[in-house]
């Protein structure tokens, strides 16, 4: 991903390590260009719709509770805001043919704590759809992502050699933009008598996202049946 400047945005980076991008900067361990230092396996200690933008790239894989974080960054997130999550793809061959997300990974250890990351969990595009769709977000893009690691003169040679057949066996990253959906939050304001009038919720569908995307639409009306509204 091409990162660029976002002026009068609350940006937060998390996982940031040594990138300087983002308002908010957060790791696990402080680095040159961390501005909050805690882990976010406890939660993103900021309050509820404080940010327009969250950013992590290479986090979630290491992460044990993904649930959890995704819930956490959705109420970070400003209503409408977006979040860019770039992940390891779990299709991808080259992670096989060298073993290196197999199970066995263990990263950088850490100077002082002597402690490394580890991985959890590899991802498809579908788990990270079935995820984020859950928490409640809109999928606006996911795609194949490369890295800018050596490795990916291997990833391209296979590419060349397949010829475009199967894609997502060639590409090391999942890359995912979406948004904190606007009919999700308004959702919890409609009562229960107002959810039996399908008039009004296709007005207020329509006034939200012309689009009219049904999937969402219809967790709106599940969730706010779930919470008793």
């Amino acid at each position: 991903m091409q990162l660029e400047e976002v002026t009068g945005k609350r940006i937060l980076n998390l996982g940031c390590g040594n990138e300087n991008w983002g308002t908010h900067r957060v790791d696990v361990f402080p680095t040159k260009t961390t501005t909050h230092v805690f882990d976010v396996e406890n939660g993103i200690l900021f309050p509820s719709e404080f940010f327009d933008m969250v950013y992590e790239r290479n986090l979630l894989e290491h992460l044990k509770n993904i649930h959890f974080h995704l819930q956490e960054i959705y109420r970070v997130l400003k209503t409408g805001g977006s979040l860019t999550l770039i992940t390891d793809n779990a299709s991808c061959v080259r992670y096989y043919l060298l073993g290196t997300h197999t199970g066995g990974y263990m990263g950088h250890r850490h100077l002082l704590t002597r402690t490394g990351d580890k991985h959890y969990g590899v991802f498809t595009k579908e788990h990270l759809k079935n995820h984020l769709l859950d928490v409640g977000f809109k999928i606006v893009k996911i795609e194949y992502v490369e890295t800018d690691y050596a490795t990916k003169w291997l990833d391209k040679f296979m590419r060349f050699f397949l010829r475009g057949v199967w894609k997502s066996l060639t590409y090391p990253r999942i890359e995912v933009v979406a948004e904190k959906s606007r009919v999700v939050a308004v959702a919890t304001y409609v009562s229960s008598t107002e959810l039996q009038d399908k008039r009004l919720w296709l007005e207020l569908w329509l006034s939200i996202s012309p689009m009219g995307d049904m999937d969402l639409l219809r967790l709106a009306i599940e969730s706010s049946v779930a919470m008793g509204y």
